[in-house]
């Protein structure tokens, strides 16, 4: 039977745990035959028997023992995500598919977009892509990066959270915390890759959305934190309660059940537009616009570097709910054309490994 080694996000984050999940639902449906996998870290080392990325080690774990290798998904060309060995990747003796993988700049005080210090040298990207089989690309500014470094067999197929189908989906019963509630997906400002100004506001434009959204009457909030290092920077709200969770379908649910989504977080805000939960996303770095631009949500989404006031546009789209519903419906036709994509890509090369 294949095996299949999964090199995935070794951060702890649920994000990085939902879109394997859903990842992991693709691959079932677009299998014709069993496979087994593996999955491994992306970089560095899991308890003591797992070593992380293109290494040495792995590759020679892979050449006498796998069938195949899969990359992504993920921001695995960006926050020294991926370790590749050059060494090891020549060695290699299976093509990887990649797999939903982005790259992108940040924005600096003037709303300019620069590089990345984090990122994966344009050299390893490169060798990495022409190692591959198909290299298929969260978003078309990944693509149009990849292509200025002369690589080819490209295809945008957006996140397969988008593919996820909400009624195939053993959720759990409705959390009394989540049910009804507005639910605020934050992130630690320290961990967001803007400048040391805007981190500063985040703490307060957190608090501002939290009062103002009290006058409107809403009385029910939640902060949802994806990371365990976001839990300190909630703790600054003592008044509002906090949901953690490290089971994706235990987080599905809550934003299944909710009653309206302001999020920091793309991967709050995607299975929201999935289940036609209401949902504002605030964008601050290009890998987020480009995704959001390739799912067809530019609607409902709100720069947070280059607006004048983030919070009070974000405030104005959620006073509209139905205008958001719309938005969501007219994307979805784009979501299909993706998953599509996604499936077929996947069935050839799942059944390539059969070979």
């Amino acid at each position: 039977m294949p095996l299949i080694y999964h090199f995935r996000p070794a951060t702890p984050n649920i994000g990085n745990d939902l879109i394997v999940f859903a990842l992991h639902e693709l691959m079932a449906q677009a299998a014709n035959k069993p496979y087994d996998l593996m999955n491994m870290p992306a970089k560095g080392v899991s308890a003591v028997i797992k070593s992380g990325g293109i290494t040495r080690q792995t590759v020679n774990d892979i050449n006498q023992l796998g069938s195949g290798v899969l990359i992504g998904p993920g921001n695995l060309f960006e926050n020294n995500g991926l370790e590749v060995d050059p060494v090891a990747l020549d060695a290699l003796r299976f093509a990887p598919l990649i797999f939903s993988v982005s790259w992108g700049r940040i924005f600096d005080d003037q709303g300019e977009l620069h590089p990345r210090t984090d990122a994966m040298g344009r050299e390893a990207i490169a060798a990495l892509c022409r190692k591959s089989s198909s290299v298929l690309v969260r978003d078309a500014r990944t693509r149009d990066y990849l292509q200025s470094l002369g690589v080819d067999r490209l295809h945008v197929i957006g996140c397969p959270v988008l593919t996820l189908q909400p009624d195939r989906l053993p959720l759990p019963a409705p959390d009394p915390r989540a049910q009804d509630a507005v639910i605020i997906s934050v992130r630690n400002p320290l961990l967001m890759n803007i400048s040391p100004r805007l981190q500063g506001r985040v703490h307060l434009d957190v608090h501002r959305l939290i009062e103002k959204l009290r006058s409107m009457g809403q009385r029910k909030i939640a902060l949802l934190c994806h990371d365990p290092r976001d839990l300190r920077f909630a703790a600054a709200y003592a008044d509002v309660p906090v949901l953690y969770t490290e089971s994706p379908l235990q987080y599905l649910s809550w934003l299944r059940d909710c009653r309206l989504s302001i999020t920091f977080r793309l991967h709050s805000f995607l299975p929201c537009a999935v289940f036609g939960t209401p949902s504002v996303h605030f964008s601050y770095d290009e890998r987020a616009v480009g995704l959001i631009e390739t799912a067809n949500l530019q609607e409902c989404d709100v720069n947070y570097v280059r607006s004048a006031d983030p919070v009070e546009q974000a405030l104005a789209m959620v006073t509209d709910p139905d205008s958001i519903r719309r938005a969501v419906e007219a994307a979805r036709p784009t979501w299909c054309g993706l998953q599509d994509l996604m499936c077929n890509e996947l069935s050839t090369w799942l059944h390539g490994l059969e070979q």
